[in-house]
């Protein structure tokens, strides 16, 4: 049996956007199985939530996509 701390989410990155009165929050994350992109939007006192496999993500990304990761990764 795995312990607890196996299952947790370690935090990887995170930013925060603003648009008008809304909030979108990223966090990619990483635990057992890989990571992960967990995006919230706050607006109004209410939140939704969608979280999607960085594996994924990263195989649908564009050109361009991958230019601006690999910057951002520097």
């Amino acid at each position: 049996m795995q312990d607890d701390k196996s299952k947790q989410s370690k935090d990887v990155f995170s930013s925060k956007l603003e648009v008008e009165n809304k909030k979108f929050f990223f966090d990619l994350k990483e635990n057992h199985k890989g990571h992960y992109l967990k995006i919230t939007e706050v607006s109004g006192g209410r939140s939704s939530i969608i979280t999607v496999s960085y594996t994924h993500l990263r195989a649908h990304e564009t050109r361009e996509d991958r230019v601006c990761r690999l910057l951002l990764e520097k």
